[in-house]
């Protein structure tokens, strides 16, 4: 696990906040930190790229991606197969 996640996930824990939530928070933050590099190393705005560049920019997105989301899948899942607190 990422530092800045388990840092992220403590402050939750102390605020009460539900996992859900941080997974969908941790998800999103994940997302634009793969896009950000991606698109930080092209070697010149996405727009000037031709459409074959283009595609394998978007090819590359997934494979950052794919980790992050079912971890924050089993998150979620396992966060709504407990049962409730205030019960």
């Amino acid at each position: 696990m990422k530092p800045e996640h388990k840092a992220i996930i403590e402050r939750a824990k102390i605020a009460d906040v539900p996992p859900s939530y941080i997974a969908h928070e941790l998800l999103v933050h994940d997302l634009v930190e793969a896009g950000l590099f991606e698109l930080k190393n092209l070697h010149s705005p996405y727009s000037k790229l031709n459409e074959g560049q283009q595609q394998e920019v978007i090819d590359r997105l997934p494979k950052p991606l794919k980790k992050p989301c079912i971890t924050r899948s089993r998150s979620s899942v396992r966060a709504t197969s407990r049962p409730s607190k205030s019960r």
